[in-house]
């Protein structure tokens, strides 16, 4: 009987993997668009959202007496709980940083392109306070309280960073629109990318990134800690190698002997470019027209910062993503064989129930 079914199993999967090779383009392309359609339509869960199965148990008891309050707007939750909605959400935050980004860069522009920069700022603004109001409006008192951090801070950028900065001061004050505080304050839209890594949370890829950082924050701050010190001792050795060497006398400005004999952070800063090798070429190269030897001190704080620490910190983080991954293989295999026998299972019931006789 076990052997039956496994090759009835094996069978199925065997036909399955048939169809899809014999699946035309056509037929390929409406699958996808409606897998697509389906999740777009699909609600949307955050990961933070989703609590043990006793705190599960109790949203839905107290959710029972306001069903007929959330019947009466289905169109509107379905809409909101989307992942169609959220997706074009965190999509219009994305693009509203490009915006801003532009326009911050726009200098030298002409008139005809600030315009389009000021016609996309506008919109944004309308988008994302129609992107508040529906929220608002479905989830009503829920929505403020109790306080959550999230709710309060999206708040303050639409109606502060957005309506007040963007439509009200301008139309009441028209010297303060294009002022250097208004602009700064207005960039602080950009705030709403957190909201864009919580979205991503909800993808395995991304979701395994962030965990591999966020496992690793301590040792990552022991190692920015480790390379602030390092930095800080190379620095205040360069001053004596470097700065009070005799045949540079007062170095001029900008010179590279110059950073070494006006403070310990200007040392420490010209220092860092050797990590990166920031334009270090030159700047090695013109230390070692009266200090020939100086490339050994260069060489060892390049060393032990970019060859050591830095790749520490990538061997740390790398580990951290494979341990994941490795779990996850792991539980996916079990998942696997979870459904297999329960597959095996139901396939046995149903040959008992069709084979009643014996």
């Amino acid at each position: 009987m076990r052997s039956t079914l496994a090759s009835v199993f094996e069978g199925g999967r065997r036909s399955e993997a048939q169809a899809v090779l014999r699946e035309s383009f056509c037929d390929r392309f409406e699958r996808l668009t409606r897998e697509f359609t389906e999740w777009c339509t699909a609600p949307y869960i955050a990961e933070d959202d989703e609590g043990d199965d006793e705190s599960t148990a109790e949203e839905t008891d107290q959710s029972k007496p306001k069903a007929a309050e959330n019947l009466e707007r289905p169109l509107l939750q379905r809409l909101v709980n989307s992942n169609g909605f959220e997706a074009c959400s965190m999509m219009s935050i994305i693009l509203c940083m490009f915006f801003l980004g532009a326009d911050a860069a726009c200098f030298t522009c002409q008139d005809g392109t600030k315009v389009f920069y000021e016609v996309m700022n506008q919109l944004f603004v309308f988008a994302f306070l129609v992107e508040w109001c529906l929220r608002v409006a479905k989830d009503g008192k829920k929505y403020f309280l109790p306080l959550k951090a999230e709710h309060v801070l999206d708040t303050l950028i639409v109606w502060v960073c957005g309506v007040l900065l963007g439509w009200i001061i301008p139309l009441t004050l028209q010297d303060v629109k294009r002022s250097p505080i208004t602009q700064s304050l207005n960039v602080l839209r950009s705030m709403r990318t957190l909201r864009f890594f919580a979205f991503l949370k909800n993808f395995d890829t991304f979701k395994m990134l962030l965990a591999g950082l966020l496992g690793t924050i301590s040792t990552l701050a022991a190692c920015v800690i480790l390379l602030a010190m390092l930095d800080l001792l190379f620095g205040i050795i360069a001053i004596e190698l470097i700065g009070r060497f005799e045949p540079w006398g007062l170095a001029e400005r900008g010179t590279a002997a110059w950073n070494f004999q006006n403070g310990l952070i200007p040392s420490c800063m010209a220092m860092t470019r050797f990590i990166f090798w920031d334009n270090a070429s030159d700047f090695l190269a013109e230390l070692l027209e009266k200090q020939p030897y100086i490339w050994i001190f260069c060489f060892c704080y390049i060393a032990i910062s970019a060859y050591v620490i830095l790749n520490l910190v990538t061997a740390v983080i790398c580990r951290k993503a494979q341990s994941m991954s490795q779990a996850n293989l792991a539980e996916r295999a079990k998942e696997v064989r979870e459904e297999e026998k329960k597959t095996l299972k139901d396939l046995k019931n149903l040959f008992l129930k069709l084979d009643a006789d014996g």
